[in-house]
C-alpha cells in the first residue's frame, strides 16, 4: 500500500497530502499525555486491563506515550490504532530521533514495525503490552473490529482536511465498539464534530 509522504519543516512532520503537521511543534509529548495519555490517569487504579481504540496513528507518538507508562507496570495495554497512509519505518526513525525520553519504546517499535501491507499487524512489545496496527480505510476498519473500547483517541488530521475521518458515519462506528462510560480523547473542537459525538 502507499505510504505517507512526509515533509520535515524545522524538524516537524508535515504531510503535503492533507496539508498538515502530523503534531505541534511546541511539546508534542506534552500535548500528547495531556489531550490523550490523561485519561489513564482517571481510570488507573480502577481496572487491570485497559483497551484503546486510536484513529490516526501517524507518526505514533501517542501510543509510545502510553508503552512508556505501561512497560513497567502490572497493568494490561491493548492498543489498536488504524491509519490509512502509514509512515514508512526509516521516517518514522527520523522522527523519533527528536525523541530522547522515548528511545527506550521507540526503538522497540521500529524493530517491530510491519510492512505497509493493507491488513491487521498485531506487535506484542512486552508481556502486557500488545499494538495492533490495521492499515486501511478507517470506516472499513471500524467494520471488521470486534473489541470493546474503555478509551478512545480520536487523532486524524484536522477535520476541515480530512473530513471522512470524522464523520457522523465513523463517530457511530466508533460508538458500537465503545464499553459503557467509554472517554472519547480528541483535540479537536470541531463544531461538526461535537454534534456527531452527542448523536
Amino acid at each position: 500500500m502507499k505510504s505517507a509522504r512526509v515533509v520535515f519543516k524545522g524538524g516537524i512532520p508535515f504531510s503535503p497530502e492533507f496539508d498538515d503537521i502530523y503534531f505541534n511543534a511546541d511539546d508534542p509529548i506534552g500535548q500528547s499525555e495531556y489531550v490523550f495519555n490523561s485519561v489513564f490517569d482517571e481510570i488507573w487504579s480502577k481496572k487491570s486491563e485497559f483497551n484503546v481504540l486510536e484513529t490516526g496513528f501517524g507518526a505514533g507518538l501517542n501510543f509510545l506515550c502510553a508503552f512508556k507508562r505501561f512497560k513497567n507496570s502490572d497493568k494490561f495495554l491493548n492498543f489498536v490504532s488504524i491509519e490509512k497512509t502509514p509512515i514508512a519505518r526509516d521516517d518514522l526513525a527520523k522522527i523519533y530521533a527528536n525523541f530522547s525520553e522515548l528511545a527506550d519504546v521507540s526503538g522497540e517499535l521500529l524493530d517491530a514495525y510491519p510492512p505497509l501491507i493493507r491488513g491487521f499487524h498485531r506487535l506484542n512489545l512486552a508481556p502486557n503490552v500488545t499494538l495492533t496496527l490495521c492499515f486501511g480505510d478507517v470506516a472499513e476498519v471500524l467494520d471488521e473490529l470486534s473489541f470493546i473500547a474503555d478509551a478512545v483517541f480520536m487523532d486524524g488530521f484536522a477535520p476541515a482536511k480530512n473530513e471522512a475521518m470524522w464523520s457522523e458515519r465513523v463517530c457511530a462506528k466508533i460508538a458500537n465498539l465503545c464499553a459503557f462510560g467509554a472517554v472519547v480523547c480528541t483535540y479537536s473542537a470541531s463544531g461538526a464534530l461535537k454534534r456527531a459525538l452527542q448523536n
